[in-house]
């Protein structure tokens, strides 16, 4: 009678432990993103005022200093430019073996294609209008248009291949406002800001495009930071310093002059770098109007990868 009892007790306690197992499991591993979300929208607050310090005056009320609010739109590459990893992934899901189409699988060449997509449609990208899918990759074979569909539609795969489905056509395609919505957010951005005290602000992209380019070709980078510090070693003597700390400041040049020099023909470091100016978080634009501000705090979803 005590063994049965300690068996259904063990039962019951194994069972509870398994459901509870269970629905941590469907919580953080399929629907995670889910409640990230959930958590962002309870810890966002909406009630948003700009609320200025007081002045300084002199004797005569004259300013002398005074706080100006200054809202400032911050990126990375990471969060913004997903064409790259996006094919990089395409190509391990599908294989290398080529397709019948426009362009054998190259990563390059698929991050290119795409990267002349993004540029066709890229001044509707933020507008609210409906974007039709584009085709990417032409004629998939069944396997691979079965394998494809299966990654788009499983839960856990999917986020993975943002904006990435198979036609009817059994073409790979894409859905632009999904997977370039980094760029749709600055675009649209840039259209609030016109609209709300900045008509004569400058498109934004070009800045994530110039950065990107410096990310993928760190010699380049390398080789200007050397220029610049052989122009600097051949100007010491011009700045009027004493023997002393002429000297000193000859001998840092010269040891960062080493160390480039070094380090331009180093592949390791060029990664290194590469990781970095990845991950790393610039400013996109200052002085963005408080309408503006508003509008992102309290719809952080239409401008994603963009942080204030």
């Amino acid at each position: 009678m005590q063994r049965t009892r300690i068996i259904a007790i063990a039962a019951f306690i194994l069972l509870l432990s398994g459901v509870v197992a269970g629905r941590l499991v469907w919580m953080q591993g399929f629907r995670w993103r889910d409640y990230r979300a959930m958590a962002d929208r309870t810890r966002r607050s909406t009630d948003f005022s700009s609320a200025r310090r007081g002045r300084i005056l002199d004797v005569r009320g004259r300013v002398l200093a005074e706080d100006v609010p200054q809202h400032r739109v911050a990126y990375s590459l990471k969060d913004i430019v997903k064409s790259r990893w996006v094919a990089r992934r395409v190509i391990r899901l599908l294989g290398e073996s080529g397709v019948d189409g426009v362009f054998p699988y190259d990563e390059d060449r698929l991050f290119e294609s795409l990267e002349e997509i993004r540029r066709r449609v890229g001044p509707r990208l933020g507008d609210d209008l409906p974007l039709a899918p584009v085709p990417w990759v032409l004629s998939l074979t069944a396997e691979q248009a079965d394998q494809a569909r299966a990654a788009f539609t499983n839960p856990v795969r999917s986020p993975y291949y943002p904006g990435l489905l198979v036609d009817d056509e059994q073409n790979l395609a894409i859905e632009p406002k999904r997977l370039f919505a980094g760029e749709a957010g600055i675009r649209r951005l840039e259209r609030l800001m016109r609209a709300n005290g900045r008509p004569d602000v400058d498109e934004l992209y070009p800045l994530v495009d110039a950065n990107y380019l410096e990310m993928r070709e760190p010699v380049v980078g390398l080789r200007r930071q050397l220029a610049a510090v052989l122009t600097r070693l051949e100007g010491v003597d011009t700045l009027g310093l004493d023997s002393k700390n002429r000297a000193k400041l000859r001998n840092e040049l010269w040891g960062r002059r080493d160390w480039l020099i070094e380090k331009v023909d180093d592949p390791a470091y060029h990664r290194k770098i590469q990781q970095r100016l990845f991950e790393k978080e610039r400013i996109l634009t200052d002085d963005v109007p408080f309408d503006v501000v508003c509008e992102m705090v309290e719809h952080p979803e239409r401008f994603p990868g963009l942080t204030l």
